[in-house]
């Protein structure tokens, strides 16, 4: 087919420097020679039409540095495209500001492909790498999901609304357009907008310290100080938000899904019932607010020289039921109203109680309460918070501290709650 060029005249870049280019063109070229994408498992046409919707994406909304290493003639092309781009979207912006028009820009950006050879070449690399997968000939949801959210992100810093629309107006489709959806929910791509992955932590690295070191209810203190402001407009409880925060914090330090940062604090997966919690964090007002103080807890409990095991905790009180008989022996001794009658209930609450102060659990989620009528149980235990357990609060607390100080001999302390600067 003659496409009408002098080859001698078309403009060429010298790429032999450059592996990452000439990888990207080795992949393009063994797609149109198979007719298939042996890496992402994409049909020839299904896989160049998801280059051109990812190509017209990075071309309206990325910044050089979300490209990656590009020949210096390559990355000045885009530099120099992202600077006109923004130049003119910053006029428009004083334009509309001026003329006191509420409406935005239509977005026309699914348009012929770049006639300049060099801004291709800053945009394909990129795009094929999107498209990588641990599982070969297979698209992995969360991995691509996870590719998008540096734009996604670069979207809500200029606090473009109507997000979805912008998978229309570059026209995603199959796989892509459910990843993009995929990550604009509450509960997505926390790790890239303000964990992990973020511009807010400290270091290219995971936080040092681990998840058992973390408590099921976030330190009351810190609760109360730093994060509980984040829910005023919440009716969720301060135990599931305080979970919430406690699972955010275990996300700095693994890369795992909500569900999986709920099972390493052992907790059920609780993101239906804190889907409201979640979206108040993710709220413009708040998150910006939101990361610096979960890095900063964050860093402060890496700095800590020792920390508490509260897994190690749970597992050795796992059969806390009720209180033993000697002990309950002693405590029937010191105080006599505990001779009555609900001997075995009160036995039973004292034992949640203990389990949640040495554990820094939940103690809706305590050993003695398994199996047990929820609201009955609860009811009953809340009850006996307000009653009994005011007046064995010195003897109790001496027990806790005591237990903490036996299971957990490299922090032979409660921690209930966050150690503060002097």
């Amino acid at each position: 087919m003659n496409c009408g060029q002098h080859l001698q005249q078309v403009p060429q870049l010298d790429l032999r420097d450059s592996s990452r280019l000439l990888e990207t063109q080795r992949r393009i070229n063994r797609v149109l020679e198979t007719g298939q994408d042996e890496t992402s498992g994409l049909p020839a046409l299904d896989f160049f039409h998801t280059l051109r919707s990812l190509c017209t994406l990075m071309l309206y909304v990325a910044q050089p540095q979300d490209l990656g290493a590009l020949p210096a003639v390559v990355e000045h092309t885009f530099r120099k495209h992202a600077q006109e781009r923004d130049h003119l979207r910053e006029q428009g912006r004083r334009q509309r500001a001026r003329e006191g028009s509420r409406g935005v820009p239509i977005i026309h950006v699914y348009g012929p492909a770049p006639t300049q050879v060099a801004l291709m070449a800053a945009l394909l690399p990129k795009a094929t790498e999107t498209l990588r997968s641990s599982t070969p000939g297979k698209l992995v949801m969360a991995e691509l999901s996870a590719q998008l959210q540096p734009f996604v992100q670069r979207l809500r810093d200029r606090n473009q609304g109507h997000l979805r629309n912008v998978a229309r107006d570059c026209n995603f489709q199959g796989p892509l357009l459910q990843a993009w959806n995929e990550g604009l929910s509450n509960r997505a791509g926390f790790d890239h907008r303000l964990g992990l992955l973020s511009t807010y932590a400290r270091a290219d690295r995971p936080y040092t310290f681990d998840p058992q070191h973390v408590p099921q209810l976030l330190w009351e203190n810190e609760y109360k100080r730093h994060f509980r402001r984040f829910f005023s407009e919440s009716s969720v409880q301060d135990y599931t938000n305080r979970q919430l925060c406690s699972a955010a914090l275990v996300k700095l330090v693994r890369e795992t899904t909500w569900a999986g940062a709920f099972r390493m604090l052992d907790l059920p997966d609780m993101r239906g019932r804190a889907s409201k919690a979640m979206a108040l964090l993710n709220a413009p007002q708040n998150s910006h607010a939101f990361a610096l103080a979960l890095h900063d807890l964050a860093a402060r409990l890496e700095a800590l020289p020792v920390r508490a095991n509260y897994q190690v905790r749970r597992l050795a009180l796992d059969g806390l039921t009720e209180i033993p008989a000697d002990e309950w022996q002693v405590f029937t001794e010191q105080y006599s109203f505990l001779q009555g009658w609900r001997q075995q209930r009160r036995r039973r609450h004292i034992a949640v109680w203990l389990w949640a102060q040495v554990t820094g659990g939940d103690w809706r989620l305590a050993p003695a309460l398994r199996g047990m009528n929820v609201s009955q149980a609860r009811t009953n235990y809340k009850r006996s918070v307000w009653q009994d357990l005011p007046k064995l609060h010195l003897l109790l607390s001496a027990r806790a501290a005591q237990m903490a100080a036996e299971i957990d001999v490299a922090c032979p302390e409660l921690r209930l709650e966050f150690p503060q600067d002097d």
